[in-house]
């Protein structure tokens, strides 16, 4: 059995411009349902095509964006607290 403690948070984000960075306990794990994103992670940027997944930790400064500019991205993102 999971601890109670232990949840996960699911969501899918849409992107048209770059997020603000942030950071939290647990890990992270994102998708890209569509379009091209890059998921930056401790200032490493990490370049993701449609379909494609990046998992770290949450605990690092980490921020999304699209790939080009006003380009749509949809990311589906699992983070546990």
């Amino acid at each position: 059995n999971m601890p109670l403690e232990e949840r996960f948070v699911a969501g899918i984000v849409e992107l048209v411009s770059s997020s603000v960075a942030r950071s939290h306990p647990g890990m992270e794990f994102v998708y890209v349902l569509s379009g091209r994103a890059q998921v930056t992670v401790a200032g490493q940027p990490y370049d993701l095509e449609e379909k494609e997944s990046v998992l770290f930790a949450g605990s690092a400064a980490h921020s999304y964006a699209p790939r080009q500019d006003g380009e749509n991205v949809s990311l589906f993102i699992v983070r546990r607290d």
